[in-house]
């Protein structure tokens, strides 16, 4: 899936609720890929290094078509209108916390729709729904 977005030129949100998997997701898609993936988690420590993330994945012009992000940075304080397709690696218990992180793309309301993508274990086939 997330080699056809990134044939039609789309940008992802990928959420999980664990820092050591988002760490594993940015590697593996970043040696898979041969792109640059950012990875937004709570022990970001420079000031403002969310804003500054956010910055290349919104601005950027070739910049990071995939930008990972633990559930709960992600979940509040950011706007990621570029991001077409969203991603939740791993279910969180409230649905309340997923769907807060999903709004961080507004983009169904302001230009084209946004896809949100759900696995509900491991071995499950993701599920696709148009927000």
């Amino acid at each position: 899936m997330v080699e056809e977005l990134l044939d039609a030129g789309d940008r992802s949100l990928i959420f999980t609720q664990f820092t050591e998997m988002g760490g594993y997701l940015q590697s593996f898609l970043q040696q898979r890929f041969g792109r640059p993936v950012l990875f937004l988690h709570g022990q970001v420590s420079p000031p403002n290094g969310d804003r500054r993330w956010s910055r290349r994945f919104q601005d950027e012009t070739g910049g990071p078509p995939i930008f990972v992000l633990s559930l709960k940075a992600g979940g509040t304080g950011l706007n990621l209108t570029r991001a077409s397709h969203v991603f939740h690696f791993d279910r969180w218990w409230n649905p309340a916390v997923e769907d807060q992180a999903t709004d961080r793309t507004p983009s169904a309301s302001a230009r084209s729709k946004t896809y949100k993508y759900t696995n509900s274990s491991a071995w499950a086939p993701w599920k696709k729904r148009s927000t």
